[in-house]
């Protein structure tokens, strides 16, 4: 089953749940209990910055439980769609393509 998330920079993005259970959950167990803090990630970050390692690459970030939760998008040429998602304590260097 998939879901599509509406970023603040309108763009709609793909989270496919089978996808976010068995393989984004497995690798980061810390956000088991947290989809929705993924979600809200993507739908109303602080900051969206694009990769200074891909250009199709865009980095949500928002507050998670007194560290940062970092959702990384794909954009594809039919879609994007959620990569990963993972707590970090930094938002990375890049440019900012939208700010609260």
């Amino acid at each position: 089953m998939q879901i599509i998330i509406q970023s603040p920079i309108g763009m709609s993005i793909r989270l496919d749940l089978s996808y976010l259970y068995n393989t984004i959950l497995l690798k980061h167990p810390a956000l088991n209990g947290y989809e929705s803090e993924i979600i809200k990630s993507i739908e109303t970050p602080f900051v969206i910055r694009r990769s200074l390692h891909d250009e199709n690459v865009l980095l949500h970030y928002s507050i998670f439980e007194k560290r940062l939760l970092c959702s990384v998008i794909k954009i594809a040429e039919s879609y994007s769609f959620l990569i990963t998602a993972y707590p970090c304590d930094s938002v990375k260097k890049g440019e900012t393509l939208w700010q609260k």
